[in-house]
């Protein structure tokens, strides 16, 4: 099976239960709670280390965030097509020079990165295959000076 088609199954799995979009609070506040339990599983597993609960807690996640899409009238098609564009925007964080990603890093510690203006980050930058990844001191990555955001892909 395709990667995006358990996204599918998912979706075809709720509809012939019966899931679908009726647009009212209970159906919103039963997708919110229902998510939130899942996620505090999911915690769970995360803090006890144990990876069959963070196996569980993060596939019932996703099945939860497709209930979600559902509940507030997001289809398939709808979810997969902003879905590409996220991939698309995220994999322009990183940086295609080793010169890109030295001006990248100094913007930020400057705090003159167009994202975070007059916010200074102490950051840095590794080479990783052929691409350059900028990461906060803590290891998130951060984006490049030539990030391409989701509504300009």
């Amino acid at each position: 099976m395709k990667d995006s088609q358990y996204i599918k199954d998912i979706f075809d799995w709720l509809q012939t239960g019966g899931i679908k979009y009726e647009n009212t609070p209970e159906q919103k506040n039963l997708g919110l709670n229902i998510l939130k339990e899942e996620y505090e599983e999911l915690v769970e597993g995360l803090i006890k280390e144990d990876k069959n609960e963070i196996l569980d807690g993060s596939v019932d996640e996703i099945w939860m965030i497709v209930n979600s899409l559902i509940f507030n009238g997001i289809s398939y098609e709808e979810f997969m097509e902003y879905f590409q564009k996220v991939s698309m925007s995220n994999w322009s964080k990183y940086c295609t020079t080793q010169e890109v990603a030295e001006e990248t890093v100094l913007a930020y510690q400057n705090g003159d990165h167009w994202d975070k203006p007059g916010i200074k980050i102490e950051c840095y930058w590794e080479q990783v295959g052929n691409v350059y990844v900028i990461k906060r001191n803590d290891g998130k990555i951060l984006k490049s000076l030539y990030y391409t955001s989701v509504e300009n892909v």
